[in-house]
């Protein structure tokens, strides 16, 4: 069993199509989870996520907690080999069933390819919009690589990757590379991807100037060695 772990922030159609992409697929030998980071504008509601998915909520909106929340499901899975990805990411199906059909080494982290976005994805869009297909170049370079979207083991997790760093006020935009930094040099493996589900360039540079003016930090490399501190609570 693979636990495929993702983090929910006041996006309620981003997360109706992830949940919608995976209902149409075979995701038998995989289990779901899924954490609300404190969603006060749009929390996700109880009753749209699956019943056989485990949810939880942080309580309180502590500012950049996307890390933070990360290392919640990682304190709190049953499993030992963990998918953490973005809402904004989904597994390709061949991805899906590589990962059931063949082992990996318990002592790597694995990196997805992220393949290029060709339809912004609405709620009319369908898989067979996107290709699975790239350049051996493509593969290999690391302007390909969703870097914050790995498989390994929480024991790998906890153990050499110590858990990404929390601030006591809150999170900062860009402190995940502290924490990845730790599992350099990055390995891809070529069997996996991810598809975008947005166009990455409608990310504007105004939204995250806003979004750290908000919160006024970014890639301090700050680390108290706390983990998981904040209110959270198990919905299911």
């Amino acid at each position: 069993m693979i636990t495929i772990n993702y983090n929910y922030y006041n996006n309620l159609d981003l997360f109706k199509w992830v949940r919608d992409y995976y209902k149409a697929l075979d995701t038998t030998g995989f289990h779901f989870t899924i954490i609300d980071d404190g969603s006060m504008d749009v929390p996700l509601p109880d009753a749209l996520v699956p019943s056989d998915w485990s949810f939880y909520r942080v309580t309180e909106d502590v500012g950049w907690n996307c890390n933070g929340a990360r290392n919640c499901l990682m304190k709190e899975t049953q499993t030992k080999w963990n998918l953490n990805i973005d809402l904004d990411r989904v597994v390709a199906p061949q991805s899906l069933h590589f990962l059931k059909n063949h082992n990996l080494q318990e002592d790597t982290m694995y990196h997805f390819a992220s393949l290029p976005h060709h339809r912004i994805a609405t709620r009319n869009a369908k898989i067979e919009d996107y290709t699975w297909q790239q350049s051996d170049e493509q593969k290999n370079s690391e302007y390909k690589c969703a870097y914050n979207t790995y498989i390994c083991t929480k024991q790998l997790f906890w153990d050499k990757g110590k858990g990404y760093a929390e601030l006591a006020h809150g999170g900062e935009y860009g402190g995940d590379y502290f924490f990845l930094d730790r599992f350099k040099p990055w390995q891809m493996h070529h069997k996996l991807y991810v598809l975008n589900v947005v166009d990455h360039a409608t990310f504007s540079h105004e939204w995250k100037q806003e979004s750290m003016d908000r919160w006024g930090r970014y890639k301090t490399g700050e680390d108290n060695g706390v983990r998981v501190g904040f209110p959270w609570i198990k919905i299911r």
